[in-house]
């Protein structure tokens, strides 16, 4: 997330210089070139005044507000461009449904609806039921396939665009056409991102515990394998604490606790029941709530397993600070778990085999 942000941030900021290039002789820079900057580039109208002031030229900002207003319409219709069309609207004035199958599904057979290609060749591809999960809450979107009549693509990312679920994908073969289809995920992959965000309510839960309730979740990022956990703290974790979370941990995954998701809860509700909600999300009037057992109860609209005891292994392997009062837990899962245990059990072996001595006498003998 950090890596793609400070690339956009860069070719925003040539963007920038180029445009002010362009006006400064005007002395103002037009609505529609800061929608540009704020839409492309992330650009928010309060960072593009601070540069103004600093290049000592004048905002449209009215030009910018009536550009934004066109832009709401736009996603509101959920415009996109169809196929042999330059552009056309899928459904009128209503807004596009995209039925998102994937918590009950991996595979489906479904309709392309519209799809648009990009500047470097890719397309985006907007399914009418999608197995894959566009990218929301920490959880990176799925990849996969879909497969047409005599065409082909490959899923490499899933995300929101204008509210509505987006597939960007690569055509491996043929020419692509509206009509049915079938979409499926990367099974494999899928797991391992659901391990690594079932795995991050558990370490959140035994968190609460070891350190105090007061800690509370302050950002994440679940990958296949995978799990970064940011949180509030006093001070940093010691040894025996971070121990203590991973046997706790452990201790959920061979109790193979069930993973439940009650759907459409009154916020309410939810909030009775003692959901713990995440960091810095809107909630509508209902929500996804996920249980684990006796252990854990969170708002959370992401994809998980259905047992705990398919975690199979948790390891910390860093507990850092990233700012005032928050500390960042990364972890990893399943796979990547089992391979770095194999990894630490070689490193082991070589000492072993190095210094000509046992296992009981190494820590000793180093």
């Amino acid at each position: 997330e950090e890596e793609r942000f400070l690339r956009t941030l860069a070719g925003g900021l040539e963007r920038w210089e180029d445009t002010v290039a362009r006006y400064r002789q005007e002395g103002t820079i037009p609505g529609e070139e800061l929608f540009r900057l704020h839409d492309t580039y992330g650009f928010h109208i309060e960072l593009v005044q601070e540069l103004a002031d600093d290049a000592g030229v004048k905002l449209d900002v009215a030009g910018f507000e009536q550009a934004m207003a066109k832009q709401r319409e736009r996603s509101r219709r959920a415009t996109f461009i169809a196929c042999g069309t330059e552009a056309a609207p899928v459904s009128g004035d209503a807004p596009l449904a995209v039925e998102f199958v994937g918590y009950e599904c991996d595979e489906v057979d479904t309709e392309l609806v519209s799809f648009n290609r990009n500047e470097d060749g890719s397309y985006e591809l907007v399914l009418r039921a999608t197995p894959f999960y566009a990218e929301a809450g920490g959880q990176v979107g799925d990849t996969g396939r879909v497969v047409g009549e005599g065409f082909e693509f490959e899923v490499r990312d899933s995300y929101y665009k204008h509210g509505v679920r987006v597939v960007r994908a690569v055509l491996q073969s043929g020419a692509p056409k509206s009509g049915p289809v079938f979409a499926a995920i990367d099974k494999e992959r899928r797991r391992e991102i659901e391990r690594a965000h079932t795995a991050t309510h558990l370490l959140h839960s035994a968190l609460r515990r070891v350190v105090g309730d007061y800690v509370k979740q302050e950002g994440s990022l679940v990958e296949p394998g995978r799990l970064r956990f940011d949180f509030s703290a006093f001070e940093p974790l010691h040894p025996e604490q971070i121990a203590a979370v991973e046997r706790m941990v452990y201790e959920q995954v061979v109790r193979d606790l069930v993973v439940e998701r009650l759907v459409d809860v009154p916020l309410a509700e939810a909030k009775r029941m003692g959901a713990l909600a995440f960091f810095g999300e809107e909630y509508g009037e209902k929500v996804n709530v996920l249980r684990i057992g006796d252990f854990s109860m969170e708002l959370c609209g992401g994809t998980h397993l259905r047992r705990t005891g398919e975690i199979g292994i948790l390891r910390i392997v860093a507990e850092t600070g990233v700012a005032a009062g928050i500390r960042r837990i990364e972890a990893v899962v399943g796979r990547q778990a089992f391979e770095r245990v194999q990894q630490e059990r070689e490193t082991l072996d070589r000492l072993e085999a190095h210094l000509g001595v046992s296992e009981d006498a190494l820590l000793r003998r180093v």
